[in-house]
This record gives C-alpha cells, structure tokens and sequence, in this order.
C-alpha cells in the first residue's frame, strides 16, 4: 500500500476534477496471476482512503462476476472497476489514451503498473505515475533509457518502484530521485489472524510453500 504522503502528492493536482486517480491495467480479471491481485488490491487501497478512484481493466469472461471475484481476492468494498476493450492487447497500448485523452487529462492522476502502457502514455503527453515492478523487460527492450527521458521532462510524475534496488537502479540510469518513492509490496496480516500456528513437530513431511 502506498504511504500516505505520496498519496497526497498523487492527489495535489486534482483540484475539483473528478476521478481523483483512474488506474489503467491490462490484467485480465478472469485469471489468477499476482499481478491482478496487486492491481485490485491497490485499487481498493485508494477507494478505502476515500479517494474517488477508478479502475479499468481488459474486458473479462462472461461467466466472471465482478464481486465475487473481490470476495475472492479478500476485497470486502466496491472499488469503481470497469472494462475498457481499447485496453485488450489485441489493440495497441496507446488505443485507451487516444480515445479518452480528455478523460485522462481531466482526472487528478494517473496511474500504470505496465511499463508498455507507461510508455504510450509518454508518447502521446499524458503525465502519469508509473509503479515499477522490474526493469527488465525495460533494459531488454532498450526502454530504459527512453523512460527516464520522460521522467526527467516530467510527463512521467512520479516512479514508485517496490525495492530499494530498483529505485537505485533507476536513479543510476538517469531517473529524477527526488520524483521517486519505494513502496514494497505488502501483506494484509489481519487476513491470516485466524490460521493456526505452525507446529513443525506434527508434520511427518513438513513442506516450504513461497508465495510470490
């Protein structure tokens, strides 16, 4: 979850426009991959705060229903979601800007967690915040270099890498460090307050699970 004086600085700008933040994704809500459940997390983070926040994701399966998969995924509220088919890969990235660029322009901010969609939000001027989970699809693309120009130009506000290392990586690249804050990816404690502690002892063949 992002710290609260970020979230202020996110909001600064929003004045009396409205969103406060939309969110763009290209996770597909029928599926179970780690980064849906960080996007509907975080999003659920911002409508929580009070903050007027809107997310909208690639079309999903018919047979998926909205609200039970955030039941599902541990989110008891009813954060603003809505499919978007302009941000289904078979369109290019830059697709939902164009059509919705006053949309975009008018919210307080934007918000990416895919280095493709930050990049073709950068191409066509619209500033945004781009959380960053790796850079290596940026350095093996040979993106690294043109996401930090935006950055330094400011069409890319804020980078909110989730290590210390990246953050480092990126300021060595040539990001702008005062325009870059870490927030790591977190855990929701209370949501195992009631698994029974471990006992290695009862165990005949203990097994170590990671969740990523």
């Amino acid at each position: 979850m992002l710290a609260f004086p970020l979230l202020n600085q996110l909001t600064a700008m929003a004045s009396n426009s409205t969103p406060d933040i939309i969110y763009l994704g290209r996770s597909r809500l029928h599926r179970n991959r780690a980064n849906l459940i960080q996007t509907l997390h975080t999003i659920a983070a911002f409508t929580d705060l009070g903050l007027n926040a809107r997310l909208y994701l690639p079309p999903w399966h018919r047979n998926v229903t909205l609200s039970q998969r955030l039941r599902e995924m541990g989110i008891q509220g009813d954060p603003d979601i809505r499919a978007s088919q302009l941000l289904h890969r078979r369109w290019p990235a830059t697709a939902f800007a164009r059509i919705h660029r006053r949309l975009l322009r008018r919210a307080g901010a934007v918000y990416v967690r895919s280095e493709e969609l930050s990049l073709a939000l950068a191409d066509i001027g619209i500033r945004h915040h781009f959380e960053v989970h790796t850079l290596r699809p940026l350095i093996k693309q040979g993106q690294l270099e043109r996401l930090t120009a935006y950055h330094r130009q400011g069409v890319i506000d804020r980078l909110i890498p989730i290590s210390q290392s990246a953050a480092e990586a990126l300021v060595d690249a040539g990001a702008v460090k005062e325009r870059i804050h870490v927030s790591p990816s977190g855990v929701d404690l209370a949501a195992f307050a009631n698994v029974t502690p471990l006992e290695p002892s009862r165990l005949s063949s203990p097994r170590m699970v990671y969740l990523g």
